[in-house]
């Protein structure tokens, strides 16, 4: 959510809006995640991960690891 906040992730590539707030979207992703279907791929590689592959920077990359 940070990230879609942020600018950085694309509701194309999300396919939802996943701003602060957003349950419903988390409750559709949470199958997704688990089975690895769609965007639901990319959220199980972690945060990390994520961040990378939208190559937000190391500021963001940074505060994603300390939390």
């Amino acid at each position: 959510m940070e990230l879609f906040e942020k600018g950085y992730l694309p509701k194309e590539d999300a396919g939802y809006e996943l701003g602060f707030g957003n349950g419903e979207a988390m409750l559709e992703l949470i199958p997704k995640i688990g089975r690895r279907k769609g965007f639901g791929r990319l959220l199980g590689e972690g945060s990390y991960r994520l961040a990378e592959h939208y190559r937000t920077g190391s500021g963001i990359i940074a505060w994603m690891l300390k939390g």
